[in-house]
């Protein structure tokens, strides 16, 4: 998915593979009891997420530090990482709002409760989360049957 000069890595690959096997699983009626092991997974690249989005913001702010010492001769190099950025955030913004709108397709709700540090509060669902998981129709019809599936293919293909 990422530009012809700077290729995918391996954990970007694995992180694709990894969402496309699971919404795979979810359209070809897979049992429940399988579907929770991605609990696991899913927990291990929301943490993989947090990390490089971590390095990503220092890598910016050594952006930010080299041209105040160079100037110009890292501005174009800014410019594009900025613009990379900019369409990643768009794409992650896009998967995340298609699958909001799928837990609610199947659960009827997007938000759960929880309790952070000591008050509850209302916060996105993990798959952890989804009570419906033995739901196979609505995620096939929602994936499949309103084109949702071809409507990411194609987001994929832009990015």
């Amino acid at each position: 998915m990422g530009a012809t000069n700077c290729p995918e890595t391996p954990r970007q690959k694995m992180i694709q593979m990894m969402y496309l096997v699971y919404t795979a699983m979810l359209a070809l009626n897979v049992s429940a009891n399988i579907l929770d092991a991605f609990v696991v997974v899913d927990d291990t690249l929301v943490t993989s997420t947090n990390i490089s989005a971590n390095q990503n913001n220092r890598d910016y702010a050594w952006f930010d530090q080299q041209k105040t010492l160079l100037g110009t001769k890292v501005a174009e190099a800014d410019s594009k990482a900025r613009q990379l950025k900019k369409e990643t955030d768009a794409m992650v913004k896009y998967i995340e709002k298609m699958r909001n709108d799928l837990i609610f397709a199947v659960d009827g709700d997007t938000l759960v409760e929880k309790v952070v540090d000591g008050k509850k509060v209302k916060v996105t669902k993990t798959v952890a989360d989804i009570k419906k998981k033995d739901n196979f129709d609505t995620p096939t019809d929602f994936m499949i049957n309103k084109g949702n599936a071809k409507k990411l293919k194609e987001e994929g293909k832009k990015y």
